[in-house]
């Protein structure tokens, strides 16, 4: 399965974190409907300017600390964890959020995942920066929400340049594929892949995912 994949590939994200957005976004985000003006493309250029300003920041925060932020993928909240984009680029709260998300997610103040692989790296160590990915739309990990922006998505890259494109990038994209042998699981975690059917989490973690975000709306 997709998130298989994506959980054992060089971006670092742990199942649980997967687990989190998805459900927070199928939760929070509802259907497709939610997404009122998705066409809007004033909506669009918004966004891609709060991802030009978020590359600012972390411009700004390499300059100051040698290295870009060591950031979480997604943290369960976002505006309390140390460790959360949101709380390490201060002054920036305000372009954290995409315009066209529904209520319930603009109000984690936090809507674009960040690519952990990069968490605590410098700019220059980061191979092909044009294709690596550093922040995007949190729908990105959901097949059951629609692409944010007129079928497609804003992408804040490494080179620090905002791209708007319909695919997702390779390592976010659905695939049933194996994982690739630089990604080896360890014995144990081989063990657990062989005894577990291949289901989507995010199903079966709902109930849970809902006692967390109960009350939020």
């Amino acid at each position: 399965m997709w998130w298989r994949k994506l959980w054992k590939s060089e971006v670092g994200v742990t199942l649980t974190e997967v687990v989190v957005v998805t459900g927070i976004v199928t939760t929070l985000g509802g259907s497709a409907g939610n997404y009122v003006g998705v066409t809007d493309r004033a909506k669009r250029g918004t966004c891609q300017h709060n991802l030009t300003q978020i590359a600012q920041g972390l411009m700004m925060h390499e300059m100051s600390n040698g290295t870009l932020p060591d950031a979480v993928f997604y943290p369960e909240k976002p505006r309390e964890n140390p460790k959360s984009i949101l709380t390490l680029l201060s002054g920036f709260e305000g372009v954290m959020v995409c315009p066209v998300m529904p209520p319930g997610l603009k109000e984690k103040g936090l809507t674009y995942l960040w690519n952990d692989a990069c968490s605590g790296k410098a700019l220059s160590q980061i191979p092909k920066p044009s294709e690596t990915w550093l922040m995007i739309e949190m729908s990105a990990v959901s097949k059951d929400a629609p692409a944010p922006h007129e079928g497609g998505y804003n992408i804040l890259y490494a080179d620090l340049k905002v791209r708007w494109s319909q695919s997702l990038p390779k390592d976010l994209q659905p695939s049933a594929g194996k994982p690739s042998k630089s990604s080896k699981p360890g014995k144990a975690e081989s063990a657990e892949s062989q005894s577990q059917p291949e289901e989507d989490p995010a199903g079966k973690a709902t109930s849970k995912i809902k006692g967390l975000m109960k009350g939020v709306r």
